[in-house]
């Protein structure tokens, strides 16, 4: 019986003795300066829970973020957490400003650097019909005057050379006319007419406006017998030509001016008797030429 009190009561003693620990636990757990330090902990042996409410204590701690400050002059609040987070983004942000930049200028600096110059053959082939005053100055032989006429003819041209970027073209231009002359004494006679010279012009490429100009370096004017079997040859020439064009890709329009000049006459012969006789009597030839010509740079 004594024995079983005893038991009894070492049973009792350890219950309360449990119990009391739970209680000091619980109010640990539940006391303000206990949970902000994490420093009061019960370690019971063979039990995991007042470990893990210390680790658990622990995380919670250090978890808070501290609040953000507040600026008492302009009521604004600062969160100092996210200043190095705005502050590697506007590195950032500046970074690929600066690449963006660099790479624009590298591209426009490759887009501005200077066009290749190009160039090739060139070649135009046209037809046209020419009204020019003539006028054979055989005042400077006889006291007479001069013999003035008009002629009107069409024709063939072909210019031959080289461009650089279609827009400059430098080409030896030749040409055939077969003219009607007319004129106060010498009547109505067809003449064939050549010249050529070298011919210097500027276009815009594809579509636009045409200028060049000719200098006639040599050729012939040609006419048949006119009154009284009279037959004479101009060679010699010299004078210069302009002209002025609208084109579309190969096809142009063309307005020519011309004045020349053939400071020899030869008299092939006289009625019914050759003569054969070179005279410095300039024959003067002075108009206007519209044409149709097709300009091919390749």
């Amino acid at each position: 019986m004594k024995i079983t009190v005893l038991l009894l009561a070492s049973a009792l003693s350890g219950f309360a003795l449990a119990e009391s620990t739970t209680t000091s636990t619980t109010s640990s757990l539940m006391s303000p300066n206990s949970s902000s330090s994490g420093s009061s902990s019960l370690t019971v042996p063979g039990d995991t829970s007042s470990s893990s409410l210390q680790n658990s204590n622990s995380l919670s701690s250090g978890a808070i973020a501290p609040a953000p400050s507040t600026d008492s002059r302009t009521g604004s609040s600062t969160n100092n957490n996210m200043a190095p987070a705005a502050s590697d983004s506007s590195n950032m942000n500046s970074g690929a400003a600066a690449t963006t930049e660099t790479t624009s200028r590298t591209y426009r600096e490759e887009t501005v650097a200077a066009p290749s110059v190009t160039g090739g053959f060139y070649i135009e082939p046209g037809l046209f019909g020419s009204r020019n005053e003539n006028s054979l100055k055989t005042s400077q032989l006889l006291p007479a005057g001069d013999v003035n006429g008009r002629s009107e003819g069409v024709g063939l041209d072909l210019k031959i050379g080289g461009h650089l970027n279609d827009i400059a073209f430098l080409a030896l231009d030749g040409r055939y006319e077969r003219a009607r002359f007319s004129g106060s004494n010498y009547q109505n006679a067809d003449s064939n007419i050549y010249n050529y010279g070298p011919t210097l012009g500027f276009q815009a490429p594809i579509w636009g406006m045409r200028l060049w100009g000719t200098y006639v370096l040599d050729g012939v004017n040609d006419p048949q017998s006119g009154a009284n079997n009279v037959k004479l040859r101009f060679t010699n020439p010299y004078g210069w030509r302009g002209g002025i064009g609208f084109h579309i890709q190969s096809v142009s329009l063309n307005l020519e001016y011309e004045d020349l000049t053939y400071r020899t006459t030869e008299v092939q012969s006289i009625g019914t008797a050759p003569v054969g006789s070179n005279t410095k009597v300039d024959f003067g030839q002075r108009g206007y030429l519209a044409s149709l010509s097709f300009p091919i740079s390749l």
